[in-house]
């Protein structure tokens, strides 16, 4: 690009029209970079659960249940609370689980989580928090032991291979908890547990009676309400406040910007005017230049944020939040633009009106 060009572009406001463009897209990056790494945090302190999971205890434990055939094609998360076990200096949450389809997966440090084709395969599989003790348990105890080169947590005298550690590098849930699968639980009943909490987009228990394919489990529906962080923090409302935050700045940064840079196209419009040409015209043409600086300052801000992304984020299901965090953006950058858009041309028709 010419020093020709450059100089017409500075001097008709468009090189700051970029820098507005290309600022915006940064702050929605970030924007979402932050969103996700709060419900990052958020379920890390809650141990793996959604904000308002549903809690219920089944009513009949001795009767044989087999996750598979839930009455729902979404994919869901059911835990079993196993209670807790006392280790060095603190307890540990004992869980089984089993997930249908996907799941949130936790950061892992070593090995790998739980996969759909390790659930009723008569496999016997264990992921432990990276703060559980690895000494040693003693013969007929519960606890750590290394086998034949493996490891395997033991308890009530069965032992689960450890595929995997997971943790996070500040203080959470899920660095004290330790999770087994569930078909392997149920099945050995090595610990005596009803309560269950399923992360599930839609509710599977009709009067009472959780829905299978071929049958119905009685159940009691527990409410525990907001979990993790959420029960200190309205994170609803504080998710709230942050959109209108931003939106509030793209607003008024892109309407400051572009009333500056079609001020500076107000001889070009007269001249356009006087010539027999439409004002209309002429904002349709600045309208779709616009629109093509906004798209281009965006996707190339949204593409290197993808090269940038798994170094900040561990989470597999970021990819996809992150893409609808972009969506939005662009869809409010956009929106932000048109109503600038549409306040200069009214203002334009109304002083040309004036004049006559």
């Amino acid at each position: 690009m010419s020093k020709f060009t450059i100089a017409r572009l500075r001097k008709d406001g468009t090189v700051w029209l970029l820098i507005l463009y290309l600022l915006l897209s940064v702050i929605v990056v970030s924007a979402s970079f932050y969103q996700i790494k709060q419900q990052e945090l958020q379920r890390h302190t809650r141990g793996l659960y959604d904000p308002n999971p549903l809690s219920f205890t089944i009513n009949d434990h001795d009767q044989s249940i087999d996750w598979r055939h839930l009455n729902t094609a979404k994919s869901f998360t059911t835990f079993n609370e196993l209670g807790k076990m006392q280790g060095k200096g603190k307890d540990y949450d004992l869980r089984g689980i089993y997930f249908h389809k996907s799941t949130y997966i936790p950061p892992i440090i070593s090995g790998r989580f739980f996969q759909e084709n390790d659930f009723y395969r008569d496999k016997k599989l264990a992921v432990i928090g990276k703060s559980v003790d690895k000494s040693e348990a003693k013969d007929g105890q519960n606890g750590y032991v290394q086998q034949n080169g493996k490891e395997y947590y033991v308890l009530q005298g069965i032992k689960y291979q450890i595929i995997g550690t997971m943790g996070t590098s500040y203080a959470s849930k899920i660095n004290d908890t330790i999770l087994f699968n569930l078909d392997a639980i149920e099945q050995g009943k090595p610990v005596e547990s009803n309560a269950y909490v399923m992360n599930i987009g839609s509710n599977p228990i009709s009067n009472g009676l959780l829905q299978f394919r071929d049958s119905e489990v009685s159940v009691n529906v527990i409410d525990r309400g907001d979990l993790g962080v959420q029960r200190f923090l309205s994170m609803d409302v504080y998710q709230l406040v942050i959109f209108l935050l931003l939106l509030l700045i793209l607003v008024s940064l892109t309407l400051l910007f572009t009333q500056y840079w079609l001020g500076k196209k107000s001889t070009e419009i007269r001249i356009l005017w006087q010539l027999g040409i439409p004002i209309g015209r002429a904002y349709q043409r600045y309208a779709i230049t616009l629109v093509l600086i906004a798209s281009g300052c965006y996707l190339l801000v949204g593409l290197l944020s993808y090269w940038w992304l798994p170094r900040y984020l561990q989470n597999p299901q970021a990819g996809m939040m992150h893409t609808l965090h972009l969506i939005v953006g662009y869809g409010l950058i956009l929106l932000s633009a048109g109503i600038s858009m549409w306040l200069s041309f009214r203002k334009s028709i109304r002083q040309r009106l004036k004049k006559g």
